[in-house]
Formats: structure tokens, sequence, C-alpha cells
């Protein structure tokens, strides 16, 4: 059983802004007992964002679309935007937290939400772990409380969401990039300076050129030389486009030993001289 500060959780105050569209915004959190169940809606009513109920002692049954669910401590409930609901009874002693989310519909979290609505669902124990965080401390962050709090009740509806299992729109979506694999294009990115060698890179990223290699070829669809390559193209393609700046400087500015070198580099990947090349920009 968990015993929770419902007066700290109901004086918690978010402040209205919202990460991304993408982002399910925490509209406010709410707990309600047997020592305050003058806050239950026993008329049936609607709203325009989710609704999530967890029960954590007790019992308390629903009512919507004709039919009666009764959760238990452990189970939670999902109620999608307009759908009619109210609260027809409750045991004696009962503890609930209800989470008011906003999400646009165009969002996976929308779809993955309307899933889960009108069906009992057990929740995780990394949910208890984090409602039990913000019930301790909600109000002892200092300045930065309540945004603390938001994030702690966005990782609750992200953990609650993923009870829906995966969508088909999930499996449309590219996987993201591992977090090396970014460090090394990051790094690549901030030093144009440098010609680094695949090896350098690896160092950097804490692995082996062959695994660097394994992970650019899964994330990036080719070799970590090839990006590399193709990445001093795309810079010196957008230097010789943007300004009226010396073969030599870009070649220096872009890590090439010689303004030989960085001709002979261009006509492999390109075709064309540097020169050739910002002429025909203005044909």
């Amino acid at each position: 059983m968990n015993s929770y500060k419902t007066d700290a959780i109901n004086k918690i105050n978010f402040p209205i802004s919202k990460t991304s569209e993408s982002e399910p915004d925490i509209l406010w959190i709410m707990a309600a007992s047997s020592h305050n169940r003058d806050t239950l809606t026993f008329r049936p009513h609607t709203h325009t964002f989710f609704e999530i109920h967890l029960i954590t002692e007790g019992e308390v049954d629903y009512g919507f679309n004709g039919k009666i669910l009764k959760l238990c401590a452990g189970q939670l409930l999902v109620i999608e935007p307009r759908m009619p609901h109210r609260v027809i009874s409750h045991s004696e002693s009962f503890l609930k937290i209800t989470f008011a989310i906003e999400v646009t519909e165009e969002s996976l979290i929308y779809a993955k939400l309307s899933a889960l609505s009108a069906r009992t669902v057990k929740a995780d124990p990394m949910v208890t772990k984090d409602i039990n965080f913000i019930s301790e401390n909600c109000n002892g962050l200092g300045e930065h409380s309540a945004y603390i709090t938001k994030c702690r009740c966005r990782e609750i509806i992200y953990l609650i969401a993923s009870e829906a299992g995966p969508s088909g729109a999930d499996k449309k979506i590219k996987p993201t990039d591992d977090s090396r694999v970014f460090r090394a294009i990051k790094h690549i990115e901030d030093n144009p300076q440098i010609f680094f060698s695949c090896e350098e890179l690896a160092s950097y990223c804490k692995l082996s050129s062959k695994q660097l290699g394994r992970l650019f070829e899964k994330h990036r669809g080719c070799s970590l030389l090839a990006y590399i390559h193709d990445e001093k193209i795309r810079t010196a393609k957008k230097m010789l486009s943007e300004n009226d700046a010396l073969q030599e400087t870009i070649a220096k500015a872009l890590g090439f030993s010689s303004v030989h070198y960085f001709n002979k580099f261009f006509i492999r990947h390109t075709g064309m001289t540097p020169g050739e090349y910002k002429k025909s920009l203005s044909e």
C-alpha cells in the first residue's frame, strides 16, 4: 500500500508551457482519497484532454459507454478526450492519482493512449516509484521544482503509453541514431578544419574503428569513411557557393594539406574541379 502526500500533490502548480507539439503536456495532477472524496465527479462528464486515473489504494468503479469498470490498487484507467464517464462508487478507503494530459491527435502518444482507453491496465512498477518521488519532493526542489515534477509526470505518461505495445506507425519510423554515431557526426561538423581519420573518430567515441564503422552502416547506410568524405564535399560546396574565398583559403579551412590535394579530392568525388563547380552555379 502506498501512502502519498495528497495535500502536497494537490498543491502542485505547473507552468503553462509545452516542449513541442509531439510531446504530451501535463496540465495538472490531482490526488483524491477517503479524506477528500468530494473531489470525485459522480455526474457524467467529458474532457477535451486525456485523463489517466491510477488507483494506489482500495477500489474505484467507473461508468462509461454503458459499462462499469472496477479498478483496484495497482491498476489504471485511460479515458480519451470526449468520452463520457463518471465515478460510480468506491471502497471506504481509497486513494487515486489523476493526470490531465493534452496531446495533439497527430502524435504517436495520442494513438497509444487511445488504444488503452476504457481498459483496465496494470501499472508499471516505475510509475509507482515516480509518483512516490513526486509526492516526496514536488515542493522541495527549489526554483526548478515545477519543471522537475512535470518531467517526472511526462515520464509516467510514456511508461503508460508503452503498455499499448508497438503500433504500425512505430514500425515506419526510422531508428534513431545511436548516440555514439551522433557524437562522431557532431565532432565532424564542429571541426571542419580537421580531416579526421576513422581511427581518430572511433577513439573519440570510445570504440574501435570497426565498431563505429558498423554503427554508421546500420544507422546512416554508409561507411564511416564515406560519411567523412561526403561531409567534406558538402562543406566545400557550401563555401564555394556562399563566398568568393580563394581555393587556397577553402582548402586550408577544410584541413587539406594543399590546394593540389583539395582539387584532386574534389574532382574524385564530383567529377569537376572546384572552379568548374563554382562556374556551374552561375549558369
